[in-house]
């Protein structure tokens, strides 16, 4: 017996959203998008941008609604997502060509997006807890280092690993209090090579932890 007719047809289309959501990593729904079993989904997410902002009638979603779609990516305001989305794409390039995340402020990439004002944006909406935490898990797999870093900051954390470990023989993929040590010092040691290191930078790298040394014997 279904007591509550729009309960049983919102949990119904959730589910629909959370599969869509669990499949394809967003809530992004096309407008006209309709589900295997039928359920015009995009119709629906549209509506519900529409009912919350106002401008369409009938009963807005609850805070609990709310809450439960923000969990699974839900997208409010599509324009402001669509520049997220682009900006995001700039700063998972940057990592692609830099190997980190770590942008200065004043960074501006060649199409004029200040990327290292918006990674510092991110930071200050994270602090204030504004920022979603799908956008924070995202931001994460490329990286992020949440609290403003330096040169000096991941190169005591490497010197930190070869104490511990001898060696710096470190797998890219490792990540110690958010910074990516491994990708990192692959780039060092390719800014050495290429002149790239301030003689401050290049003497650190090179001879506080005997590192120059245990790298030239193997």
């Amino acid at each position: 017996m279904v007591w509550d007719v729009y309960d049983y047809y919102w949990e119904r289309n959730y589910t629909a959203a959370s599969e869509y959501y669990r499949e394809n990593g967003n809530l992004d729904v096309p407008q006209d998008y309709v589900n295997k079993e039928g359920i015009r989904l995009g119709y629906w997410i549209n509506r519900l941008r529409s009912l919350r902002a106002g401008i369409a009638k009938g009963t807005p979603p609850t805070p609990e609604q709310v809450k439960r779609l923000d969990e699974i990516g839900m997208i409010w305001d599509r324009q402001k997502r669509n520049k997220w989305e682009k900006a995001f794409r700039a700063a998972k390039e940057y990592v692609d060509i830099h190997g980190d995340l770590c942008v200065p402020i004043k960074y501006v990439t060649g199409d004029g997006f200040a990327l290292g004002t918006w990674i510092q944006r991110q930071r200050q909406n994270y602090k204030k807890g504004k920022l979603p935490e799908e956008n924070k898990k995202r931001l994460d797999k490329i990286g992020m280092v949440w609290q403003a870093d330096t040169w000096e900051n991941r190169f005591s954390l490497v010197k930190q690993w070869y104490q511990e470990k001898g060696s710096l023989k470190i797998p890219q993929n490792t990540v110690v209090d958010g910074v990516w040590i491994g990708k990192w010092i692959v780039m060092q040691k390719k800014y050495l090579e290429a002149g790239k290191l301030s003689q401050e930078q290049e003497e650190s790298f090179l001879y506080n932890t005997n590192i120059g040394n245990s790298e030239k014997g193997g």
